[in-house]
């Protein structure tokens, strides 16, 4: 958790709220889309990746400009999103993204960039903050993972008289892997699916190890347990990449 005191809380607050209300009395002009760079809309999301970083650092050693990095912050976030925030403003390049899943991923965005500016983000929320304006910025990571996600659509569900084990292998496992590479930078994201994987094979050892005794409602109830899990945990992965819904 960041550092943090009731002031910069109440300023932090202040300074969003305001630049809130001017988002929603529409004072400033959504960006014409006829006129879209990508260049310049992927410089645009660094600066917001570098402005977050500012504001971070500022909080944990207490500066005393912070209050001056929350407000680039803010006020970057505001501009971002009055010229991108709506499915008709989404940025050609990322077309791609289902207009719902865009329009709530930047509106989630924004919940965790103002929990930023008042110093309350959870590391991990701070992790998935940053992943998601790194994979807007960069489309083609969207594209890999919807690829990824597609081929995981094609496995259906264990049937009882299949091994579990190399039923996750195709469901999660190799899906999982292709995933992990694109955490680099996301130490408790990368823990978080290594961690589900471990959990998952785990009890998909169990299932096999008791199918075909005795155990016939006991192996089906936990074979299903374990395809929920999964599901689950694909669909938490499928929304953070922006691929939980299609048109």
């Amino acid at each position: 958790m960041l550092n943090r005191n009731s002031s910069a809380r109440i300023k932090g607050t202040a300074v969003f709220l305001l630049l809130l209300f001017q988002l929603v009395a529409g004072r400033a002009a959504a960006c014409d889309m006829s006129a879209f760079v990508q260049g310049d809309f992927a410089a645009r999301c660094q600066l917001l990746l570098d402005l977050c970083e500012k504001a971070t650092i500022a909080q944990r050693v207490s500066h005393p400009d912070s209050q001056k990095h929350n407000g680039n912050l803010s006020r970057e976030w505001v501009r971002f999103f009055l010229a991108h925030g709506s499915a008709a403003t989404r940025p050609p390049s990322l077309n791609l993204v289902a207009s719902a899943t865009w329009e709530t991923g930047v509106k989630n965005l924004g919940f965790s960039i103002a929990e930023l500016t008042r110093g309350e983000i959870s590391a991990e929320a701070y992790e998935i903050m940053r992943l998601k304006i790194d994979l807007i910025k960069n489309p083609a990571k969207i594209e890999e993972a919807r690829q990824v996600f597609s081929q995981v659509d094609t496995i259906q569900k264990s049937d009882n008289k299949d091994s579990r084990v190399k039923w996750l292998e195709q469901k999660f496992l190799g899906p999982g892997s292709a995933i992990a590479e694109k955490l680099n930078r996301s130490p408790l994201l990368l823990s978080r699916l290594e961690s589900s994987a471990a959990t998952f094979l785990e009890t998909a050892g169990r299932v096999d190890s008791i199918n075909g005794s005795d155990s016939a409602e006991l192996t089906a109830a936990f074979s299903e347990g374990l395809q929920n899990s999964v599901s689950e945990e694909l669909q938490f992965w499928r929304q953070l990449f922006f691929c939980a819904d299609v048109e």
